[in-house]
């Protein structure tokens, strides 16, 4: 027997393998319907309600990754946002630009179609930008929290991404969407400074 030690979280996960044997990744089906798989998940989630009652009279502020992310915003939006409407909800579009060049209104407009670009106040993230970025204090390794605005004057956040093995946080996507999506410049480069990429914990795909 041999035994493989994965790093996960601050530890790591020992698994027993025969001598020899070959590991190979499990399948995951595709989505075919992607609006009806959406539609389904909203409305039989796990381990919370149904998003029609959580949007319901609510500000919903939807985030969506920039173009130099592979996320299928013109497939997701449109069926999402009529969901969100249909229950009761308003929606605003913020662009988690993080420290990436703001999208221009042609980039805009191709990445997440014509209807959504002209039905939705769309927004894009400037971390730079102090006027549109709230500081919410310090973390308890000392990393500026800050966050565009408007995530804290909604109600609902939102956030669209795609999970892929990132060099240093393990994996992208998910709270990402946040930090650095739309974090301040100060909070982005604190988190992705060489004392954190340096970090022991810091691996890829973990």
């Amino acid at each position: 027997m041999v035994v493989a030690k994965l790093p996960y979280g601050r530890g790591f996960v020992e698994i027993e393998l025969e001598r020899g044997s070959v590991v190979e990744l499990g399948h995951i089906g595709r989505i075919r319907d992607i609006e009806g798989g959406l539609l389904n998940k909203l409305e039989n989630p796990t381990s919370s309600e149904k998003l029609s009652r959580i949007v319901r009279n609510k500000r919903v502020l939807i985030i969506v990754t920039d173009k130099t992310r592979p996320t299928p915003n013109r497939a997701l939006l449109p069926p999402l946002t009529k969901y969100i409407e249909d229950s009761g909800g308003s929606i605003k579009i913020l662009i988690a630009n993080g420290l990436h060049e703001p999208m221009s209104k042609q980039q805009i407009l191709e990445f997440l179609g014509e209807d959504i670009y002209h039905h939705f106040e769309i927004v894009n993230h400037n971390a730079y930008d102090s006027s549109s970025i709230l500081n919410l204090g310090e973390t308890s390794y000392g990393t500026p929290i800050q966050v565009n605005r408007l995530v804290m004057d909604s109600d609902i956040v939102i956030g669209t991404g795609s999970v892929e093995p990132h060099f240093f946080a393990g994996y992208s996507g998910g709270r990402k969407i946040i930090l650095p999506g739309v974090a301040g410049s100060l909070s982005i480069m604190r988190n992705h400074g060489f004392k954190m990429i340096n970090s022991p914990y810091a691996v890829y795909g973990s």
